[in-house]
């Protein structure tokens, strides 16, 4: 017996007086009515409310706890629950990735169909259950793709969690209306509904917190060591998922410790826990299994010791480091520091946002309400929610170095929110009720009733656009445009972290833009590894290359491919670089192209190989290779029309009044790619364009030099033009000027179109009635004002201003108006 907002008991120092004035709630399993306890509400003594709770919990029979505390059908929470998991789960389902997600869902379906070792920590248990669940499925879907699968699996667990969760805040508020208000409020919030629908390890992290928490309620109100012992099992479950959890099970575990005291403390249970918790961290070794055969795209060396707890312990991205780039945030300043308070802010503007604002305010009143009185177990829930908070925000936001100024990795941040939000979800459940107890009494139920269907209305009309992924194939047909296109017995070099851009002309200066590894290797290893596209293809991950494991466990997978040394790495000894890579596989007469771009901090291949655009990808040809600029055009064409797909409309939907897939999502890399793989292509035309020069210089005869380099200006005109039209949209919508293509390839866009514009002027000089055409002159200097506009480096500003104000001087000493818009 407990006091709570839904039903006070109160009792006097010599006895319970029985009365109508004190009829309550029982706050039993599952929170039945219970009109037998009937106090006098004059005095309330907190001694006398424990002694009492330990009588009836500790009676000697049967018969005694059925007369002191009757409980009624439980089918109601339960049946409840259930019709919760099959509604959700149905919603999940209808809004499903249809095919291979972005991010890490990628690697996560590859290891779950071969049974291989994910990136660190290896995620053993969600290889295993997703396979097994996978295996199953396709029984039912025999046509179904394996990420389709991976991803149902999720949302199966997620949808799970909640219906546990329901019936964890249930024993907390004995409110069957307000536990489905808070359970709708996380199931159809953006965040925690996208990271349902496609192949993650949160769904899983979430059900243990969910299933640990219905332990939890349990345990204060039976203290039967036989639930805690089930607590620690499920705990180290939990580690051998996500390690995030240890940041919930720290306050979670002291908590149960100090209310099962009496008996938790001896040195039994303790022993008991100690080993009930080991058994469940059991499945990390079955990353030893997984890696015992090897497996392409299989991380670490799982046979070696070192190997094992290194990857255990998360050491190649750094044991407390959330991102293993160099820009580490953490490392800025502490908890007073500018990043974390950025990191918290992004996290509050998250939870408002989601909570429709009325979050806050509910979570203040239910934690104050509860912990009014913190001399029962139940009654310090609260207390131990706000303890959970406060070390997962300050803890966690600590540690996670991802740089946010970046969109996509502050994307990425945000699905580690969903642990805080779960903790919130309880909270705002107690609040609703404290909340509806105070204005409507026993009428809530009605109230509250309402205010269910009214939050699935605005949650499913608002969000469900949004989130809907069901016709989302961007990232296979991303994945195919790169694969299909090579040649037979292709070497294939995949690597984030930088994509190669041109020099600017003039400049002669590499370019580098950021972006992600994850869609250059995960994508195509997927459609190889698990759908079997292109097995003749051999993929190295650039980046994995790096690891010291990696020649000794995968080499023998690529009895095509020369490994000049133990790891890849030029300042290691034995070590290679890619410049020596290169020269041991090209004389193999097999083409190597690259995804993506090489290290950066690896030049060598600088002195001897170039690259040249490849459809989406980049050949690495020697730098004394003749290039045939004409003939590559007519292939890049023909290979980018045969792989063209729709791409994502990363601009606002006038649906719902914003864009679907925003500068936080994968699908904007997707399309950044693609414009990035269209500069590219254009800048070699240029190049072939102005080498044609030196040949019209020494052709006696030079017609046909001539058409090849109007042909060739002509078709870069055409892809910058195509580019710039995608900014200009951006431009017109409010955003940066960065949005569709980083800001070097907009500088870089600019300024080539100005230069092959001002080549093209030759052929596009004279009108048909013989008047002097000056349309080309008139976009050049259009294209040089943007470019001045967005302030390139000194040498480039220098050139472009001085041929601007040539051209602005000669337009003005003859009297020829410039057009608004030379473009039309």
């Amino acid at each position: 017996v407990s006091t709570q907002s839904t039903g006070l008991i109160s009792m006097k120092r010599k006895g319970i007086k029985k009365g109508p004035e004190a009829k309550e709630e029982d706050n039993n399993y599952f929170g039945q009515e219970n009109n037998k306890h009937k106090v006098d509400s004059s005095s309330v003594e907190n001694e006398a409310a424990e002694e009492i709770f330990q009588h009836l919990r500790q009676a000697d029979t049967k018969e005694t706890i059925e007369k002191s505390q009757p409980r009624s059908s439980v089918s109601l929470p339960v049946f409840s629950s259930i019709l919760v998991f099959l509604f959700i789960q149905l919603t999940y389902l209808r809004t499903l990735y249809p095919s291979v997600p972005g991010g890490d869902s990628g690697e996560l379906i590859i290891s779950s169909c071969q049974l291989s070792v994910a990136h660190p920590p290896g995620y053993p248990l969600f290889t295993l259950l997703s396979h097994v669940f996978s295996q199953f499925i396709s029984i039912f879907f025999p046509s179904s793709s394996p990420a389709w699968r991976v991803n149902f699996f999720t949302s199966f667990i997620s949808s799970l969690s909640l219906g546990f969760l329901f019936l964890s805040i249930y024993q907390w508020t004995l409110s069957i209306s307000s536990s489905l208000l808070s359970v709708f409020l996380l199931a159809f919030s953006p965040v925690f509904w996208m990271y349902s629908i496609q192949a993650e390890v949160f769904a899983l992290n979430n059900l243990f917190i969910s299933i640990l928490l219905f332990l939890y309620f349990l345990y204060c109100r039976n203290r039967s060591n036989k639930l805690a012992y089930l607590g620690a099992f499920v705990s180290g479950l939990s580690m051998a998922n996500q390690q995030t959890i240890l940041f919930f099970l720290i306050p979670f575990v002291l908590h149960i410790l100090f209310i099962g005291r009496k008996t938790l403390l001896s040195y039994r249970s303790l022993l008991l826990l100690s080993i009930s918790f080991l058994l469940g961290l059991t499945p990390y070794f079955i990353l030893i299994f997984f890696g015992s055969t090897a497996k392409k795209y299989s991380w670490g060396d799982m046979l070696s010791v070192s190997g094992f707890i290194s990857h255990l312990l998360r050491q190649e991205y750094g044991t407390f480091r959330l991102y293993s780039g160099s820009e580490d945030e953490a490392a800025r300043g502490g908890y007073f520091s500018p990043d974390f308070s950025k990191r918290l802010s992004l996290y509050m503007e998250h939870f408002r946002e989601n909570t429709y604002e009325v979050g806050i305010p509910l979570s203040v009143i239910s934690l104050l309400t509860s912990m009014r009185k913190l001399k029962s177990a139940h009654q310090s829930t609260g207390l131990f929610l706000l303890v959970a908070l406060v070390i997962y925000l300050l803890g966690f936001f600590k540690l996670a170095n991802m740089p946010i100024s970046h969109p996509l990795k502050r994307g990425v941040l945000r699905r580690f929110f969903i642990q805080a939000d779960i903790y919130f979800s309880l909270v705002i459940g107690y609040g609703i009720s404290s909340v509806s107890w105070f204005f409507f009494g026993k009428g809530r139920s009605t109230i509250l009733g309402g205010l269910v269907l009214l939050l699935l209305w605005q949650q499913l009309h608002v969000n469900y656009n949004e989130v809907d992924q069901s016709n989302n194939f961007y990232f296979h047909h991303f994945g195919r445009s790169i694969l299909q296109p090579l040649p037979n017995n292709s070497i294939l070099l995949v690597n984030g972290g930088q994509h190669l851009i041109f020099p600017l002309l003039l400049v002669f200066q590499s370019s580098l833009i950021h972006s992600s590894s994850d869609l250059y290797c995960n994508i195509p290893f997927y459609l190889q590894l698990c759908e079997g596209m292109r097995s003749d293809v051999d993929i190295l991950p650039i980046q994995t290359m790096t690891f010291d494991w990696y020649v000794k466990t995968q080499s023998k997978l690529y009895p095509n491919v020369t490994f000049p040394g133990i790891v890849y790495h030029p300042y290691k000894p034995g070590g290679y670089s890619i410049a020596t890579f290169l020269e041991k596989n090209i004389p193999r007469k097999r083409p190597i192209f690259v995804a993506g771009n090489f290290k950066d901090d690896d030049k060598s291949h600088e002195q001897n190989f170039r690259t040249i655009p490849f459809a989406r990808v980049q050949r690495v040809i020697r730098k004394d290779r003749k290039v045939n600029v004409p003939e590559e055009m007519k292939k890049n064409l023909n290979m980018m029309q045969n792989i063209s797909f729709s791409m994502p409309d990363i601009f606002a939907d006038p649906r719902y009044g914003n864009s679907k897939y925003g500068d936080e999502c994968w699908e904007r890399e997707v399309v950044t790619d693609y414009w990035s793989a269209i500069f590219n292509r254009a800048y070699l035309f240029l190049i072939g364009a102005l080498d044609l020069d030196q040949e019209l210089e020494k052709d006696p005869n030079p017609d046909k030099n001539r058409a090849m380099k109007r042909n060739l200006l002509n078709q870069s005109i055409s892809d910058l033009v195509s580019v710039v039209k995608q900014i200009s949209r951006a431009e017109q919508l409010g955003k940066e000027v960065d949005y569709v293509v980083p800001r070097d390839t907009v500088v870089a866009t600019y300024q080539n179109l100005g230069i092959a514009l001002d080549h093209s002027r030759e052929w596009s000089s004279v009108t048909s009635d013989g008047q002097q055409d000056y349309t080309f002159a008139f976009r050049m200097l259009w294209c040089m004002r943007r470019l001045i506009a967005l302030n390139p480096p000194d040498d480039v500003r220098t050139q472009v201003m001085t041929t601007l104000r040539q051209w602005e001087s000669f337009f003005q000493q003859s009297s020829i108006p410039e057009p608004l818009d030379p473009w039309k």
